[in-house]
C-alpha cells in the first residue's frame, strides 16, 4: 500500500515522526498480510472447487446409473402391467360372451 503524502504529512504533523511511521509500517505490514490473506484464501477455495467438483461428477455417474436400473424396473413394471391388462379384458370378454350365450339358450329354452 502507498501512503500519499498529503496523508504522511497528516500523520506526522498529527501523531509525529516516530509515530506517523509507526503507523505506515503497520499499514503497509496489514496490507501486505491481507494480499497473503487473500492468495491463500483463493488457493483454498480453487482446491475446495476442485474437491467439490470431482465429487459431484462421482455423484452425477452414480445417480446415472441408479437411474438407468430405475427406468429398467419401471419399463418391467409397465409390461406386467400391459399383460395383466390384456388378461383381465380377455377374461371380461370370456365372461360377457359366455354370460349373452346362457341368457340366448335360457330364452331358446323359455320359448
Amino acid at each position: 500500500m502507498t501512503v500519499s503524502a498529503r496523508l504522511s504529512r497528516t500523520l506526522h504533523e498529527t501523531l509525529g515522526h516516530e509515530a506517523a511511521e509507526d503507523l505506515v509500517s503497520w499499514m503497509v505490514h496489514m496490507d501486505a498480510s491481507r494480499s497473503e490473506l487473500r492468495e491463500l484464501c483463493e488457493l483454498y477455495f480453487s482446491r475446495t472447487d476442485s474437491r467439490i467438483d470431482a465429487r459431484f461428477a462421482e455423484f452425477r455417474q452414480m445417480m446415472d446409473g441408479h437411474l438407468a436400473a430405475f427406468r429398467e424396473e419401471l419399463h418391467a413394471i409397465d409390461i406386467r402391467l400391459e399383460r395383466r391388462f390384456a388378461d383381465l379384458l380377455k377374461w371380461s370378454f370370456v365372461f360377457w360372451v359366455g354370460a349373452v350365450g346362457a341368457v340366448a339358450a335360457l330364452a331358446k329354452v323359455m320359448r
